[in-house]
């Protein structure tokens, strides 16, 4: 099986001095990572090597700082991060006695270089009988067999070999850390093909590997315990050393993590043993792993691991629990690491699907950081993704107003404005989500005084751009100064009305009828553009217009009645029968009848329309829909009712009659049923029937001071349509956006 070296990795790094030279010493491990010709990645067995970086004119005069940027600039080795330790060490370089002595002694570079055979297999599985320094051995030459896929066959063949090894790794792996890596990394070779994952389950290897790295998590909890109670105790050389030798641990534990976790990323890919081991408690395992460790690698395969458990709903259950939220936020925030980012992002998508964890996100402080990615200019994958993330959480009200504390809106709002070409899905989305809130829009019009939303305005009316009209269309229902900003594109708005994209003008009329503003002269905007011939052929009960745009035509038409001329226009084009018919037609349509019965309302106050309305036969359908189960139609309707009868003494008697048989049924069909010992009472409980009125008449009548109210005085009569609050762009599926970040 032919395999190549993709990368090399350096892991364990440390440093010290040269015993007998002016040199300094970097010992590290050395991974080779291997792919496959299945596409496989497997890394090798580390190998141990040493760096001796000699330092040619180093006297006590020598500038130590100088000198250790140097280093660090020319060795790839010696990370920036280390630079106070290497400073350290060439100031011990030029401090130390200089003592006579022979010709120094040749460094040991590297461990026993041993070779292992196929042949001597069985020599090797009698090494796994001995002590723990001759198992070390055996293992580690069986570990030089099974990194090669060819002798994976072979090695299975020798039925002992893998029972024996399961056996030293469950009796002997606190005894020694290297024994048990190189066991992990023997079974995590076997785990690389499917055709295994049997064979290492039935040795039960993840269970115990489980149990390793928890031991191991509790062992590096008790090293920094003991650390940090010896800070204050012990001389800063001596609390210096220990610190030394407690990274030094935990750089040899991350080596043991990693074989370990990486080994239960592959066991997971069946969704049986996710399941076992959810039971044995791994997402609170991987999330204290996320918390304590700091390697890469560790991170990546922690990530890894949860990102693809996250797709259950039982896990996702169990992360919820674990607030696995706020144990990223780190990662979010560093944002430096784009692998360790990546991973977390699309978790993080992944769970944003439970209106729960969403809250999580959101009170984890993560919505800044995740903003800030989603709105940066230069293209990434964290972009996009981050995208759809802060859409997910924009469908919430509460993390969505928590955006304003953030200039994401606008800058998001600017990037679609410099984009040439079609805008992202993902974006788009998450513009309409944003533009929901009144604090995001407040934001927006302030931003560059106000040009970026007449400019996303514009770029609405020139593109055509459903969903980017969509967003404006949300942003027309605030009342913080957007309605006034869209005055000047009134005229435009209204001629796109009738576009023969329906999803388009679905939004023009949505938006013209959110600009519910007293300066308007709706009466002139529907004759100038030929809006009352249109408006009644969408209203017709035969029209072939959707229904969508049928609902969003009755929207514009109650604004328009708020206006007195453009209801005296409307009642002379008959629209008062016309709606009539569509109520009849539309009575299952509780959203489409609540917003007919909102018009009634409108008609039946203006003074030049009232007449009209009341000779046709809507106020009686009007009591019909005094009980009805909406109780948004209830409201409008009682609204509209109140009205009548303050100016029609006959309608009034009828609803008073009305509402007296509605609040009293009970009471009436007892009196008006069979008179017989069953239903013997005492007459006198229930005193004179006027008595049984629940409300005083005069609540029912306007005095003369509400007659001059406006009709938009009377509170939130007219409920928004299901387009108009509506957090999802309309037609698409909240699992559409995030389909791919599985």
């Amino acid at each position: 099986m032919d395999e190549r070296i993709i990368r090399k990795e350096v892991i364990n790094a440390s440093l010290d001095v040269h015993p007998a030279q002016t040199a300094l010493l970097i010992d590290y491990d050395e991974v080779n990572i291997l792919l496959s010709s299945n596409g496989r990645e497997f890394p090798t067995e580390p190998r141990q090597c040493t760096k001796v970086i000699r330092l040619e004119g180093f006297a006590k005069d020598t500038d130590v700082r100088q000198l250790a940027e140097d280093i660090v600039t020319k060795c790839p080795l010696v990370s920036p991060t280390r630079l106070p330790e290497i400073e350290q060490l060439l100031y011990y370089l030029q401090t130390r006695p200089i003592t006579s002595s022979s010709s120094p002694k040749p460094l040991s570079v590297s461990p026993d270089a041993e070779e292992a055979s196929i042949h001597d297999l069985e020599n090797y599985i009698d090494l796994l009988y001995e002590e723990i320094e001759d198992k070390e051995r055996g293992a580690k030459l069986v570990l030089q067999l099974t990194r090669n896929p060819e002798f994976l066959e072979e090695v299975l063949a020798k039925e002992t070999v893998l029972t024996a090894l399961a056996r030293v790794l469950r009796e002997d792996w606190n005894k020694s850390m290297q024994l048990s890596s190189d066991i992990l990394y023997i079974f995590f070779c076997f785990s690389n093909f499917s055709q295994f994952h049997q064979l290492v389950a039935h040795f039960k290897i993840g269970a115990l590997c489980m149990t390793i790295i928890e031991e191991e998590l509790k062992r590096a909890k008790k090293w920094k315990a003991e650390l940090d109670s010896t800070k204050k105790s012990r001389e800063a050389d001596d609390f210096r050393k220990l610190q030394k030798r407690y990274r030094t641990l935990i750089r040899k534990q991350d080596g043991l993590l990693r074989i370990g976790l990486y080994l239960l990323l592959n066991l997971s890919e069946n969704p049986d043993v996710q399941f076992k081991m959810r039971i044995k408690g791994i997402i609170k395992m991987l999330v204290e792993v996320i918390i304590t460790r700091q390697a890469e690698p560790v991170l990546i395969l922690a990530l890894s691991l949860l990102q693809r458990m996250s797709i259950f709903k039982e896990n996702k259950d169990e992360m919820k629990r674990q607030k696995v939220t706020g144990a990223v936020l780190p990662i979010v925030s560093d944002q430096k690491a784009a692998d360790t980012l990546n991973l977390t992002l699309r978790l993080l998508m992944n769970l944003s699907f439970d209106k729960v964890i969403r809250a999580q996100i959101a009170a984890s402080h993560l919505i800044p950081p995740i903003a800030k990615l989603a709105s940066t200019i230069e293209t990434s994958p964290q972009r996009q993704v981050a995208r759809c993330l802060l859409y997910q959480i924009s469908k919430d009200e509460k993390p969505r107003n928590q955006l304003s504390y953030t200039d994401a809106f606008p800058l998001l709002v600017t990037q679609v404005l410099n984009d040439r070409g079609e805008v992202p899905l993902e974006l788009s989305a998450l513009l309409i989500n944003c533009a929901l809130s009144a604090a995001n829009a407040e934001l927006l019009l302030k931003h560059n005084k106000g040009k970026t939303l007449k400019s996303l305005i514009k770029r609405g009316l020139k593109t055509k751009d459903a969903l980017i009209m969509k967003a404006v269309r949300n942003l027309s229902i605030h009342e913080t100064g957007c309605k006034e900003a869209m005055l000047p594109y009134i005229g435009n708005i209204a001629s796109n009305c009738q576009s023969k994209d329906d999803s388009y003008a679905i939004e023009c009329i949505g938006t013209l009828a959110n600009l519910n503003l007293p300066n308007i002269d709706y009466n002139l905007v529907l004759q100038e553009y030929n809006l009352v011939p249109w408006l009644k052929d969408a209203l017709d009960t035969n029209t072939t217009l959707p229904d969508d745009i049928v609902l969003e035509a009755v929207l514009l038409t109650g604004t328009a009645a708020m206006d007195d001329q453009c209801a005296k226009l409307l009642g002379k084009e008959n629209f008062v029968q016309i709606l009539i018919d569509l109520l009849k037609a539309k009575q299952e349509d509780d959203e489409m009848v609540c917003q007919i019965v909102y018009v009634f309302y409108q008609l039946a106050f203006h003074q030049v329309t009232r007449d009209q309305f009341l000779a046709t036969t809507a106020p009686a359908y009007l009591v019909d829909l005094m009980h009805d189960s909406n109780a948004q139609v209830r409201s409008v309707c009682d609204s509209t009712l109140d009205i009548i009868a303050e100016f029609d003494k006959g309608w009034s008697e009828k609803v008073r009659l009305e509402k007296f048989r509605w609040h009293n049924s009970q009471w009436l069909e007892m009196i008006e049923g069979p008179q017989d010992g069953a239903l013997a009472y005492e007459e006198e409980e229930y005193g004179h029937p006027s008595d049984l009125l629940l409300y005083d008449n005069d609540e029912y009548f306007m005095n003369d001071e509400d007659q001059q109210m406006p009709p938009d005085f009377y509170p939130d009569f007219r409920p928004q349509s299901r387009w108009e609050n509506s957090a999802d762009p309309g037609w698409y599926e909240d699992g559409m956006l995030a389909q791919d970040y599985r």
